[in-house]
């Protein structure tokens, strides 16, 4: 039996590199048995290039799955500025995005 982690991630173009740094750094070091589930919000102004190096991730790491929500502009109109921007916001939805665990890292 595996034990599975899912993990949430919401990002931007602006954290698109300390993701791939964090989820590698989670995989190369996963114990073994260990199945990670990520769950990515993302925010429109990530490049296809880069979601696509995103999803290389499991070519590399067999242990894991990766979901790709997009969030749109739903929360666009929110007050945002240097050090906070609308992704903050997405971890609002989690309950309603995400249905197939009790749980689950943010």
């Amino acid at each position: 039996m595996k034990h599975i982690i899912p993990i949430a991630f919401s990002l931007n173009d602006k954290y698109f590199y300390p993701l791939i740094v964090s989820l590698t750094s989670i995989l190369y070091n996963a114990a073994p048995g260990t199945f990670y589930k990520f769950y990515l919000l993302l925010s429109p102004d990530l490049q296809e290039s880069q979601i696509q190096k995103i999803l290389g991730l499991r070519e590399i790491y067999p242990n894991c799955e990766i979901k790709l929500i997009p969030m749109g502009k739903k929360y666009s109109k929110y007050k945002t500025n240097f050090y906070k921007s609308v992704t903050v916001f997405y971890r609002m939805e989690l309950s309603n995005l995400i249905n197939d665990t009790d749980k689950l890292i943010y």
